[in-house]
């Protein structure tokens, strides 16, 4: 980040991206707002091109974990080299060398189509970038090391109760349907779960805001159709209760990714939980409950039959 450092403080920020990396830049718009007090936008890259009246006085982030993206290729072409930022996982791709800021986010090679850790580490380095904008103290540079530990420890935690998320996964392969519920930071989650489970298993799935079912949505929801909340935060936790209530009512299944500070109340409810556990920061914990999302997006795949690394009609790189 020697490139963000030296530059201005941003008066508004204005984040780019498409698909797997617009719900991460949703997702970073709680954290620049609320870490770096820092009014935050987001735009589809498709729909950017779109726009007629810019604000001379907001700073772009475009979002590309390929760096070929066509639609951000479209939406940065007439910016200067120095005004902007790119975050990619691709710093020597065509968006990657042609900007002066380039995050790379280091996820490496990701050999499946669908974003799994390139989405998490675009969050982190979003996050990470809203931090270094709060404040340039030594003491927050230490606690970014912190946080950094907190979202691996949290990471291996789901990861060393993988046949919990497999077993979930035989059952959620049965439906046609599902709905992803999440509040404030968890909602982002909820529509990157929705987008996975998608991509990989050819299951329907809406993500949605978990108070925003009762708007219409809640419709869908039968015994036919499951609800899978993420709930790491413990804001509203009784509106989400009574969310998850009004689902069982109309014989629905409620399954849940929780945090520790609400698994007890949350387990009352639920149908099945997934426990994460208790990390330092609570910024990382809707990324860690985002990789129990991914893991069950992929045994339902495998108990469909299908290739999870090779998902039908879609690209690495989104060039056309």
């Amino acid at each position: 980040y020697s490139t963000s450092k030296h530059r201005p403080r941003p008066d508004r920020l204005h984040l780019i991206g498409c698909g797997s990396s617009y719900y991460a830049a949703m997702w970073a718009k709680v954290w620049f707002e609320t870490i770096a007090k820092i009014p935050t936008k987001v735009t589809y890259g498709s729909e950017a091109i779109n726009i007629t009246l810019k604000d001379p006085k907001e700073t772009r982030i475009y979002i590309t974990q390929s760096g070929e993206t066509k639609d951000i290729i479209r939406a940065s072409h007439n910016e200067k080299s120095d005004s902007i930022f790119i975050v990619t996982n691709q710093p020597f791709s065509h968006l990657g060398s042609s900007f002066f800021n380039t995050i790379d986010i280091g996820a490496n090679i990701e050999r499946g189509v669908a974003a799994t850790k390139t989405f998490t580490l675009t969050c982190y380095a979003l996050w990470e970038l809203a931090w270094h904008w709060s404040s340039e103290s030594k003491e927050n540079e230490l606690k970014v090391l912190d946080y950094q530990d907190a979202l691996a420890e949290g990471i291996k935690h789901v990861l060393d109760r993988e046949q919990t998320v497999a077993t979930i996964a035989k059952m959620i392969a049965r439906y046609d349907n599902a709905l992803f519920l999440g509040r404030h930071w968890d909602y982002p989650i909820a529509l990157e779960g929705a987008l996975k489970l998608k991509e990989v298993s050819y299951i329907h799935a809406e993500g949605m805001p978990a108070a925003e079912m009762k708007h219409g949505p809640i419709a869908l929801v039968d015994e036919k159709t499951p609800s899978i909340f993420t709930v790491t935060g413990s804001f509203d936790i009784d509106t989400i209760i009574s969310n998850m209530r009004e689902v069982k009512s109309r014989n629905g299944k409620v399954f849940a990714v929780v945090s520790p500070v609400n698994y007890d109340r949350v387990k009352e409810v639920a149908d099945w939980t997934f426990r994460t556990c208790d990390i330092h920061g609570v910024a990382m914990e809707p990324l860690a409950a985002n990789v129990v999302l991914q893991l069950l997006a992929y045994h339902v795949a495998v108990e469909k039959g299908l290739n999870p690394d090779r998902p039908r009609n879609l690209a690495k790189s989104v060039t056309v």
